[in-house]
Formats: structure tokens, sequence, C-alpha cells
């Protein structure tokens, strides 16, 4: 639910929303224990309750997604006093972040429950000025926003790797101590404080990890490079779905091998199968069954990233599928658990299915239309613009290739200048202060759209933009010229002009 302007909840909603909310504040913190183990498709509700809002704001969440393994973003725009209710799938307690462009809070959801948010926009301050939280994981919330402290854990300059790792050991027994202090109080539930006390661990034993990594592979110029990878780090107690940062960084097993990989570019299919076994070649051995087989099937998942695959070509695509399936026979064995092994299938054939079931936008088909806002607040059409040869730049304000090529795009628009060519930059994001502001202080040519609402989401579903930035031409009948152009777009434009 991502409506553009206002939301109007009908009875029937409002009345759930208070239905829910009754159950949530009768519920005992210091009792009730939630499920902690992984189960597929699981639904909590976070109902948001927005008091004295009287200026647009964008509201983004976002939470990790370990299997398959992914970020779930969403963004809602409001501008009124409102309520409205997010559900979202997990397989296990996360965290969601949530930010308003000013505040920052943390949310803990586990499988199962009902979360209450409210929020005092009073005097147009950030979210976190006055909010709160009710339910069976409220005080946790509260917690993880505004008491939780976590050390810097920056290494100092010339500072050996054993040196590096005493720090994190005296810090590490630090933060027990105060997890311990909170747990004594009475204030979180048992169960949680003991996996604050394994996330902390698991947090100190992955930095050690990840600046041992990072000396290889990044900061070599600044630090001693030293030959022998931790042998202290222990991942055998973790609850499995805390571990899987930390894999991430363990490619360091190997790390004259990635030494000269660490640019993303350079990345191919193969390195990123022979990284992953890599990956779970150290930690077999390591970790019990159950832990495993989640890191296993969590590794896998990352080769069959909707999201990639959407943007293979039909050949491309056919040779990731037997590559993937062949890594999966491969090391199948290692998953034991028959949940995870069967979830991890069906979530690939539903990848699979995906591809197959695309509409790829292609050469002389009717582009599809916008309504989207420029930097004044007007609405722009694709119509609006027919009659001249049209460019669609697809980009985001996370994207610095998109940055990094504005004079590119502005050469275009300047060698044009006289004929009927028109440059529309579209911003996928919907943050528009933050583009505006972008935008002035960039010295964009041409045309400046922006997607509000779920806008983003649908041009990029129908023009399929899976990565930016992202150029189309179009004619100046509105039918398509050439969709993903990935080269030779100056000449391009002179040959339809």
């Amino acid at each position: 639910m991502a409506p553009e302007e206002k939301w109007h909840l009908p009875i029937s909603s409002i009345l759930f929303i208070f239905i829910i909310s009754m159950l949530a504040q009768g519920c005992d913190t210091k009792v009730e224990t939630p499920n902690l183990d992984f189960k597929p498709e699981q639904v909590t509700y976070v109902i948001y309750n927005i008091k004295n809002c009287s200026s647009d704001k964008n509201l983004m969440f976002f939470y990790n997604q370990t299997l398959p393994l992914g970020q779930e973003r969403l963004t809602y725009e409001i501008n009124s006093d409102t309520s409205f209710i997010q559900d979202i799938t997990i397989n296990h307690p996360t965290h969601i972040n949530l930010y308003d462009g000013k505040g920052h809070a943390i949310l803990f959801a586990v499988p199962n429950d009902t979360l209450i948010v409210n929020i005092d926009y009073s005097g147009n301050n950030s979210l976190t000025d006055d909010i709160n939280f009710q339910g069976l994981t409220g005080a946790i919330s509260k917690y993880l926003t505004f008491d939780r402290y976590r050390h810097k854990y920056a290494a100092k300059e010339n500072q050996s790797i054993a040196n590096f790792n005493s720090m994190i050991d005296s810090l590490y027994e630090h933060e027990l101590e105060e997890i311990e202090a909170v747990g004594k109080k009475g204030t979180l539930p048992n169960w949680f404080v003991d996996l604050e006390k394994i996330n902390i661990k698991y947090e100190a034993e992955t930095v050690k990890a990840r600046q041992y990594y990072q000396r290889y592979a990044f900061y070599k110029q600044f630090f001693p490079r030293e030959p022998d990878f931790p042998k202290n780090i222990d991942f055998s107690n973790m609850k499995y779905y805390w571990l899987d940062n930390a894999t991430r960084t363990l490619v360091s097993v190997k790390p004259d091998k990635y030494d000269s990989l660490i640019q993303p570019q350079t990345v191919t299919l193969q390195i990123s199968l022979e990284s992953i076994q890599d990956n779970i070649d150290l930690l077999e051995g390591q970790l019990s069954e159950d832990a495993l087989s989640y890191i296993v099937a969590s590794r896998i998942s990352m080769l069959y990233s909707k999201k990639k695959l959407l943007r293979l070509s039909s050949a491309e695509f056919s040779d990731r599928k037997q590559k993937i399936d062949d890594f999966i026979h491969t090391n199948e064995s290692l998953i034991s658990d028959t949940l995870i092994y069967n979830y991890l299938i069906e979530e690939r054939d539903k990848a699979y299915q995906a591809v197959k079931d695309r509409n790829l936008l292609g050469d002389n088909e009717k582009a599809s239309s916008f309504y989207l806002s420029n930097t004044n607040g007007e609405y722009k059409r694709l119509s609006d613009y027919y009659g001249k040869i049209i460019m669609l730049n697809f980009w985001n304000l996370s994207c610095s290739p998109c940055i990094n090529n504005i004079p590119k795009y502005n050469s275009l628009v300047e060698k044009f200048e006289e004929e009927e060519f028109v440059l529309i930059n579209i911003c996928t994001d919907p943050f528009f202060e933050r583009w505006k502001q972008l935008i002035n202080n960039q010295n964009f040519l041409g045309e400046q759209l922006i997607c509000k609402g779920n806008w983003g989401e649908k041009l990029s579903a129908e023009y399929n933009v899976y990565s930016v930035p992202h150029y189309t031409i179009i004619g100046r009948d509105g039918q398509v010229i050439k969709n993903k152009v990935k080269d030779s777009i100056e000449n391009l434009i002179a040959e339809s002009l």
C-alpha cells in the first residue's frame, strides 16, 4: 500500500486496526516468547498511527530477508494525520529500519506478531522526537531506537591484527556487561537479552574477520599484511539467523585469490560461484547442521536473485540456470533441514518462472506512459513530448555513475539543441526535496521528473529497469526505437532524427 497523496481507510480497516491495537496492548512482554526458529512465509503486522503531520513526508522502511537473501524496501508518502497497516513476510526475527529523512528508528519484528508505532509530528520535527511502541516487541524497539549503544570498531593506524583483536575482545566484554545490566532491570524479555548476547558475540567475531579481509582487499596500503587468518573466530554457538553478514566477509580464507577482484564490475558468475563455494567450504565443520543448512541455502539464494535474473537475455538466463542447478546439486547434501531445502527450491522455481513470464518491452512497441512531477510540482505525461525524439534516462539518488554521467547527458542536450529532441531524466526514488536539491546543485539539463508513490516500481517493471542508469529512445509517435541502450547513444539519436 503506497498511495500517492492521502490515505482514506475504510471502516473495516479502521475496525481491524482497533481490534489488533487492543490485542497488542494486552501482551505481556516479560512472559510471552515468540517463535525464534526459521519458518517460511510468516506474516507480521506493523500498525502506524501518524498525528500532527502538516507537510509532505516520505517514510522509508527497509529490512533484510536472508532466505532468499535480499533487502525489502517500502516508501510511503504522507501529508496528513493517518493510520495504516504494513504487513511484512519474514522467516525469522528481524530489524525494520524506519527513516523519514531526519530521524531513524529500529523496530524489532518477530513472526506472527503485531507491533504498533505511534508517531507525533508536533512542531514538524523528526519521527524520533515523539515516537512510542506497543506490542510484544514494543519495549525492544524502544531499546534499539534510543538506548542500545554500539562501539565503533575502527582500527588505528598501523595497529596489528593481534592488537586489534584484543581491542575488539575488550569492547565485546563491555557491551556484554551492558546488556546483562539491562536484563537485570527486567525491562526487556529474557529471550531477547539472550539473543542480544549471541548477537554481540557474533558482531565482535565478524568484525575480526572483516578487518582481516579488508586489510588484504581494500586497505593493504595503510595496514601491514599478516599471513594467518584469525584462528580464534568461533561461530559454532551462533543462532543461525544471525550468521548471514558474517559469511559475506569470510572469503578471506583465500585473500590472495580475491585480492584483484574487489571492483564490482569484475565479478563474473564464475567468480561468484567460486567465492560462495569457498564460503561454504570454510563454514562446513564449524556450524551445527541447522545453521549450516540455513547458511548454505542463503548463499545459494544469492545466485537466483529475481532482480539479477530479470536483467539477463534468454541465452544468458539459460546458461545461469544450468550453473545454478549444478551448484545446488553439488551442495544439497549440506542442507539437512528438509523445510529449508524445500523452501530454497520453491523460491528458485518462482524466480525462474518470473523470467519466463516477463514481458520485455521491445523495439517498435508502444512506450508505456507516465504521470510524473517536475521540480515545480507540475505533472507531465509521456504524450506531452510526442513529436520529438525522446531519450528517457532512468536514475536514482544513490547511483554514482548516474551523477558522474551528467556532463555526458548535458552534452547531448547541447548538441541537439536545434533538433526535435528532448532528454527526460526520470528519478525512480520518491524523495522530492533531496532530488530537487541535487538537480539544482548538479546543473542537470533537459526535463527533470520524479517518480512519486509507486511510479518508480511501475515504470521499472514496464521498461525493464533492473539497474541504473537505464536509457530508452522513443520515436516521435511514442513507439520504442530502442530500450535498454548500452552504447552509441549519440549515433542512435542522430539516426532517429
